[in-house]
Order: structure tokens, then sequence, then C-alpha cells
């Protein structure tokens, strides 16, 4: 799992580039304690695909969503990855370009980690009860950094 940490090293670096960026400097901070990481897989979608899906978003609780759909206007149909950060102050999805060399956007949503958990295991629990199984099983794909460290 080297390569997941230096996955996750690369994107602490990106943060930290990113001094003038105030969501890119508190997801920084936030990443010191437990943290659940998802790397992209084949979340590397075209700049105007994500305007199509947040262009017609009025969601306030999106923070950081009017400095991201500007971003990607400029960059038009470049190519960026998904990240995700879900830490115990709220989930920040991080764009970067194709080759991980920059951080193009960083958004934030209120959703903590303690909730995310509890929703799933209700969920779980919920679907148990008539034989069922959640479609994610999130606590088997669930990567774990406690203070910036994979933890397994």
């Amino acid at each position: 799992m080297n390569d997941l940490q230096a996955k996750f090293n690369n994107l602490l670096s990106l943060l930290t580039d990113a001094k003038d960026n105030s969501l890119a400097v508190q997801c920084y901070d936030d990443t010191e304690g437990e943290v659940a990481f998802h790397p992209k897989k084949s979340a590397c979608p075209s700049a105007q695909t994500l305007l199509d899906i947040y262009g017609n978003t009025s969601n306030s609780h999106i923070e950081g969503l009017n400095t991201f759909l500007d971003r990607l206007k400029e960059i038009g149909n470049e190519t960026v990855c998904a990240w995700g950060i879900d830490t115990e102050r709220g989930s920040y999805t991080l764009y970067t370009t194709a080759d991980d060399k920059k951080l193009v956007a960083i958004i934030k949503t209120p959703r903590t980690l303690k909730e995310i958990r509890k929703q799933y295991f209700l969920q779980k629990e919920a679907l148990a009860k008539i034989g069922e199984f959640p479609l994610f099983d999130y606590e088997a794909h669930e990567l774990t950094f406690v203070n910036r460290k994979f933890s397994g």
C-alpha cells in the first residue's frame, strides 16, 4: 500500500502549495486526525461534464462551488480527476489535472466522517432485516488515514 500513501502525500503537497486557497488550507488542517480517503479510479471526467452536472446546482451547502464552476469554465474540455477526503469537519472533493500535478479546484460539504459511517451502518442494518445488502460496502472499501499515515 505504499502507492496509496504516495498518492495521499501527493495530494497533501498540492494542498500545501495552494496557500492562497482557504479551502485547501482548511482541508490540509483537517487531515490531522482520522480521515477516509477515496482515490480516483475512473473518476476523471472532462471539466465540461462536471459543468453539466454542477452547473445548474444552487446547492448552498457546497462550499467553494462558485469558484469551482469558474475554474471549470476556464479549462473547458480538459480532463480532471476527483479525489475524496472525508474528515470530522466535513467532506472534501479535490479535482486535479489528469497527471495529478496541479490542484484545479476543491469543494466541501458539511457531511462528516462520523455521519457517513453512521448512515452506512443504519442502511446496512435496515437492509439486513429484509435479507439484502448495500450495493456498495463502504466498510470494506474505506481507506483510513490517521495523522496523515495509512492505517489500513
